[in-house]
């Protein structure tokens, strides 16, 4: 998370998720064995 103003906040969430043993034949067929996730984001307050 970097403060970028007084009221403003922006930030990266990243994460990786990967399965293995029984489930993971099932679930690479879908290519879903290795998920990777990056989200960007900003907080704002917006209240007084």
């Amino acid at each position: 998370m970097n403060l970028v103003a007084q009221d403003r906040i922006t930030g990266l969430l990243s994460m990786r998720n990967r399965i293995e043993g029984a489930e993971a034949g099932i679930l690479a067929s879908f290519g879903m064995q290795d998920c990777r996730i990056r989200v960007q984001y900003e907080i704002r307050h917006v209240g007084p």
